[in-house]
């Protein structure tokens, strides 16, 4: 019943394929295609890149991340809640290193490895960059 079914199935495809005829475009096809497309308007309107968050506005971004880092490292101790005890927030601020972080010695040559994947990275990300900017400026 199969082998039967997939026969009639491979006839009647056949059948299509012997009755049916390629169809050939005209003549003048493609002349007449290249002039609608020249009659289109031509997009010399390119679209001015501007940045979602401005130079400045990461200027501050990395200025601030540079302060709170600053602080959490060599800032005040011994912090006073100040407003916040207002709400009854219970706050227990404790910007000492643990001293597990203290005592902590990496060797040198993990030293080297590190800086010089943080370097790979940074370079990295700039050569992308300049490709990025390179492919806008081609549109």
């Amino acid at each position: 019943m199969k082998k039967q079914n997939e026969e009639e199935q491979e006839d009647l495809i056949r059948s299509v394929f012997r009755e049916t005829s390629l169809d050939t475009p005209s003549a003048d096809f493609t002349n007449r295609v290249m002039s609608k497309i020249g009659q289109l308007p031509a997009c010399g309107q390119t679209t001015a890149y501007t940045p979602l968050i401005s130079r400045q506005a990461w200027g501050v971004v990395i200025l601030l991340i540079i302060c709170v880092g600053l602080f959490a490292i060599f800032g005040m101790k011994d912090v006073a809640p100040g407003w916040l005890s207002q709400f009854r927030i219970q706050l227990h601020l404790d910007f000492s290193m643990p001293a597990s972080l203290r005592n902590l010695s990496l060797p040198v040559a993990f030293l080297y490895g590190l800086l010089a994947v943080t370097l790979y990275i940074y370079y990295q990300v700039m050569r992308q960059l300049g490709y990025m900017g390179r492919q806008r400026q081609n549109i």
